[in-house]
């Protein structure tokens, strides 16, 4: 498996003043989160946070993010995993997800950039002839 630094098109950055706003993830917050779920399978946010309360919602996504893909989640997944305890199946599951995923988030954004313009060319003071 090839890694993002071999690749630099592989390492994209989309950090924005949105991202500023996600919690602050440590290490110590990814080391918890993998010992956690380290040999159990898949676990739904509920169960993870039954097990630790100060794992909400946000915060283990923004684990999940921030783990260079130590963590397997994505949308519609059974929950969080261990990469090392997913199967090949699963991980292909996860790449295609997210990837489709990205795909409709910048369509929906190409969408509303085109709107905003059009927005702007109309409302755009005419010079006088």
């Amino acid at each position: 498996m090839m890694s993002t630094a071999a690749d630099p098109q592989l390492a994209l950055d989309f950090s924005s003043a949105a991202a500023a706003k996600a919690p602050r993830v440590t290490s110590d917050d990814l080391a918890r989160l993998l010992a956690l779920l380290s040999g159990r399978g898949w676990l739904r946010a509920a169960q993870i946070h039954a097990l630790d309360p100060s794992l909400d919602d946000r915060r283990l996504r923004a684990i999940a993010e921030a783990s260079d893909g130590a963590i397997v989640s994505y949308p519609g997944s059974p929950g969080f995993r261990v990469f090392d305890d997913a199967s090949e199946a699963e991980i292909s599951h996860a790449i295609e997800a997210l990837r489709s995923q990205g795909k409709r988030m910048i369509a929906r954004s190409l969408a509303l950039e085109r709107r905003h313009h059009r927005r702007q060319l109309v409302d755009r003071p005419q010079p006088p002839l």
